[in-house]
């Protein structure tokens, strides 16, 4: 679901301005994705380790969250910092394509 809010996103950047914004805002979703990868990675590596313990589960939510944060805010940092990134295409990027997963997931309730 993720991947083609991306794509159309980058499409329409590309149309609606030109390359550069649709980079900007692939590189935004691509955050987003990251996000979702490494938390996903996560939820595996809970499953195999902590079982059905709660204390050991709910340590790895913690481990989740604080990576998941400080992987956002690093490449956030390298976008704004080091690359030549237009902002705004950027955050609209990176905040669609979160919608994306909420979306996606109130559609499997």
């Amino acid at each position: 679901m993720q991947m083609m809010v991306l794509l159309a996103l980058g499409l329409f950047y590309w149309g609606w301005q030109d390359a550069a914004a649709a980079i900007a805002c692939v590189y935004g979703g691509g955050i987003a994705l990251v996000g979702t990868g490494l938390q996903r990675w996560h939820l595996i590596r809970a499953v195999k380790s902590a079982g059905s313990d709660a204390g050991k589960n709910l340590g790895k939510v913690y481990r989740c969250m604080i990576d998941r944060w400080l992987i956002t805010i690093v490449l956030f940092a390298v976008a704004f910092i080091k690359l030549p990134l237009l902002p705004h295409p950027l955050l609209i990027g990176f905040c669609i394509t979160q919608l994306a997963v909420l979306f996606s997931f109130f559609s499997r309730a």
